[in-house]
């Protein structure tokens, strides 16, 4: 930045940042959708969803008994699926879990809870908290 002239800002900088963006308020700050996989919402609006670590040689099964025992707590899981890794030394499988659209932000970190005490799962993140907003569609 020290190379551009006096005044410059980051749209200087960066000048993909988008339009509708105020780089002061984080609260404009928005992505494109893009579904996590086949699992996920294919547009918005979506449902929150969670990042989990299983252990080496989790399968499908797996993510259909842990949506299964969600259900029994009432949590309706809309979809999940692992994340495509191609180092075979990972430690450990990823899988995203996508929650129903209708998902609370207090039922979302409860689900959270939850999830962490299983002892075959650990949370690695909070992928899409309730309410992560997303760039309008071209054209709008």
């Amino acid at each position: 930045m020290s190379a551009l002239p006096v005044g410059a800002t980051w749209r200087d900088v960066y000048p993909d940042i988008p339009k509708h963006w105020d780089l002061a308020d984080e609260e404009t700050w928005t992505s494109p959708y893009r579904p996590l996989g086949s699992f996920d919402y294919p547009t918005v609006p979506c449902g929150p969803a969670v990042l989990i670590r299983l252990p080496l040689g989790s399968t499908d099964s797996d993510l259909s008994q842990l949506a299964a025992e969600a259900a029994v707590e009432n949590w309706i899981v809309y979809g999940s699926g692992f994340v495509p890794i191609e180092n075979p030394e990972f430690p450990d499988r990823l899988a995203y879990v996508v929650l129903h659209v209708a998902t609370t932000e207090l039922q979302y970190y409860a689900f959270a809870e939850w999830l962490e005490k299983h002892d075959a799962v650990n949370l690695a993140g909070c992928t899409r908290p309730v309410g992560t907003k997303f760039a309008p569609e071209p054209g709008t």
